[in-house]
């Protein structure tokens, strides 16, 4: 009976098939990407199989791709890929997905009884398992190439590294033409960075200065890390230990401490930028922190997080060298120009990856092109810092001389005034000169002095308003990078029907954050209010975020307490707490609620923060737990979960102090009290209307004074 299903849908699909894409083979066909003709679906539950996506349900919710290479950036998620192969006898044909980083990959073909084989790669599998030993993946359509024959194929995919899929349906002939000048390219672009590596390893022997032996390490890992990206070292070396390619995040790590060591020694930020210098600290710290994860197998949290501290390295370095540049370092114009050519190119890369840039040969080598330029650029300027240190020795004999000469200069005027005592009025003639000489010398060289200091003002005002815009630049790359994390409109109102959100940060980024789902006919609300502000709240927010979605979607805990105690041991663990005793942490509260026939029962669970909830027009507030999620202290269980039974119509709030806590002019809180009581007031209105409500009351108190933190307030009807 499952057979005789099976046969029925493939034979539906080959009656539709001439209404879709089709991709034609034939001998003469030359090799294209295949993304714009295939379908997707994603499989957020990660639980379908093939026979469930045979089935018209799932059919119908297959979307067209737009791109030519699919990318579905990092995505804990399964999509499957629907493509459709016409063969016009064609002779070794073969399907190329030129990601070699990809997990795990399957391949479903269908057969002469008309079921479906299936056939596993990716980098989870050893080489010896591949189909064809390249660093590439590779499947064969032979089984297939009939003359005049349609088929229908199958991908499911799954991968901790981001989901960018190229693929490439050819001869294997050509195919394999594709890959070698693939080969001859990335052959060069090596050879170039190994050639560099060895180039200034021979300098640092000559001169003995270790800027050298550092730059000569961050260019070979460079080059490495690409290496390893690519898939030729798990080709070349490591094809049977395919459990390697889960420790990236720590190779990724590696790479920008090269690079920050690098810079403070090349721009003697020790020197030049001192307090920029102790912020190499913070960096040091994320990247121990993300290996320490990576080695402990927590790859979705170390994965993000180191390509978040490489990203915020690489702008930090970049208003490092300015800072080193307005303070008179030499070599800090020659790292500005590579590394601006490198820091847009990894913008540009981190784009692609994340699915905000469409992926075309530009985007996926642009990483390649622009170390490649400032690998060049540093090494000449490398070779320049030689010339610069000779002639600063030369300056330095110069001065000396020039000392010697003020010396003998000095001991022959004392000659002189004791021969001018001979003559005592030829000693206060020449006094006499002497003095008006020197007050004029002292007159022309302050006028000199006030418009050498004039012309200095000025240039650091302009200096100064271009540092401010790019800073400004950077800070709203943060905020989208924030903004991403948090449930977007459309999903809000997928999930609650009735609701409102007032999210205002006190800076441009901000430490609250909310997080919403369904899980199995179960909706969740979370809001969160995070240690500090700005900055280093916003990362406390990511790591909060990530942690929730690992918590409740991966492993699968789901009541409101468990997901407390889970989360306070994991935010103690990936901030290290035991060993440092830092007290960062979230006051946080839970609800989760679901219908049986016309009851609603709700869950609830919080650490510091109250839940406020209205029925039949009357306020009524559970506290959650004294302590807060994450710092330093016992396990011990301290959060209770507490159930109700709700009638419909009532009214949630969760939300951080920042409104309550929020003063006015004259340092009166708006105050829990006057907000129940405007919450039981506004009851009959729509959410929307008292959103508005509240937000007017709010600007009302805080008139004439600064908003003193973050404040977040989520409301749900149900």
């Amino acid at each position: 009976m499952k057979l005789l299903v099976i046969l029925i849908y493939i034979l539906l699909f080959n009656l539709t098939v001439f209404a879709q894409d089709v991709i034609i083979l034939s001998n003469q066909t030359e090799i294209n990407y295949i993304g714009k003709q295939a379908f997707f679906l994603e499989d957020q539950s990660n639980q379908l199989v093939l026979d469930s996506i045979l089935k018209p349900e799932n059919q119908s919710k297959f979307q067209k791709s737009k791109l030519d290479v699919l990318n579905f950036a990092n995505s804990p998620s399964t999509f499957w890929i629907k493509f459709t192969v016409s063969f016009s006898g064609i002779s070794d044909p073969y399907l190329e997905i030129g990601n070699p980083m990809l997990d795990n990959v399957s391949f479903f073909y269908p057969t002469q009884n008309g079921t479906y084989q299936e056939k596993k790669a990716g980098s989870s599998f050893p080489m010896s398992s591949k189909e064809v030993k390249l660093n590439t993946i590779l499947f064969s359509l032979n089984q297939n190439a009939k003359t005049d024959s349609t088929f229908v194929f199958y991908l499911k995919i799954k991968s901790n590294f981001p989901l960018e899929i190229p693929l490439l349906a050819g001869k294997i002939s050509k195919l394999a033409e594709h890959q070698s000048f693939r080969d001859s390219a990335f052959s060069l672009y090596m050879g170039v960075m190994y050639i560099m590596a060895l180039y200034n390893l021979f300098i640092f022997f000559l001169v003995k200065d270790r800027v050298y032996i550092i730059y000569s390490c961050f260019v070979f890992s460079i080059g490495s890390f690409y290496l390893h990206l690519k898939g030729y070292l798990f080709y070349f070396f490591f094809g049977e230990m395919p459990f390697l390619n889960f420790y990236t995040p720590t190779f990724a790590s590696i790479v920008p401490l090269l690079m920050m060591f690098f810079a403070a020694s090349f721009l003697k930020t020790k020197k030049y930028a001192p307090f920029f210098h102790k912020g190499f600290y913070v960096f040091v710290l994320i990247f121990i922190i993300s290996t320490a994860l990576n080695l402990s197998g927590d790859y979705a949290i170390s994965a993000p997080l180191s390509q978040l501290g490489a990203s915020l390295l690489s702008l930090y370095l970049f208003i490092t060298a300015i800072r080193t540049w307005f303070k008179g370092s030499p070599m800090a114009k020659f790292y500005l120009f590579a590394w601006t050519i490198y820091l847009g190119s990894v913008i540009v890369l981190l784009l692609q990856i994340n699915s905000v840039v469409p992926s075309n040969a530009f985007t996926s080598n642009s990483v390649f092109i622009g170390t490649g330029i400032e690998v060049w650029f540093l090494s000449f300027a490398l070779a320049y810092r030689i010339n610069l240190l000779k002639k600063e020795k030369e300056d330095a004999q110069t001065e000396n001389l020039k000392l010697i000469k003020e010396q003998n200069e000095v001991l022959e005027k004392k000659v002189g005034e004791k021969t001018y005592f001979l003559n005592e009025k030829a000693e206060e003639l020449q006094q006499s000169n002497e003095e008006l000489a020197v007050t004029n010398e002292e007159l022309y060289q302050t006028q000199e002095e006030i418009l050498a200091q004039r012309d200095l003002l000025e240039n650091k005002n302009v200096l100064l308003e271009e540092f401010t815009y790019k800073i400004g630049k950077s800070i709203e790359s943060a905020k989208r990078i924030q903004k991403a994390i948090l449930p977007s409109k459309e999903k809000m109102k997928e999930l609650f029907a009735e609701h409102f959100v007032i999210f205002k940060p006190k800076d441009v980024v901000s430490g609250d954050f909310w997080w919403a789902n369904q899980i199995q006919n179960t909706n969740y609300l979370i809001v969160a209010d995070c240690t500090g502000h700005g900055v280093s709240g916003a990362m406390l927010t990511m790591i909060g975020s990530t942690l929730l979605d690992r918590i409740i979607l991966v492993l699968g805990i789901t009541e409101p307490s468990e997901i407390l105690e889970k989360l306070h041991s994991e935010i103690q663990n990936a901030l290290q707490q035991e060993k440092s005793k830092n007290s960062e942490g979230m006051d946080i509260a839970i609800i989760c609620w679901h219908y049986e026939n016309e009851d609603c029962f709700m869950s609830f669970s919080a650490a510091k923060r109250p839940l406020y909830f209205v029925s039949d027009r009357k306020i009524e507030k559970l506290a959650g737990s004294r302590k807060m999620v994450g710092g330093f202290w016992n396990n011990k269980k301290l959060f209770e979960s507490k159930t109700l039974t709700l009638p419909a119509g009532t009214t949630l709030y969760l939300c951080s102090d920042g409104f309550t806590d929020q003063n006015n002019v004259e340092r009166n809180t708006f105050s829990e009290k006057r907000l129940l009581n405007l919450l039981e007031e506004i009851q009959d209105l729509s959410m929307a209307e008292q959103k508005e409500i509240l937000k007017n009351q709010l600007a009302s108190h805080m008139e004439g004074t600064e908003q003193r933190d973050d404040i977040l307030v989520v409301g749900v009807r149900i």
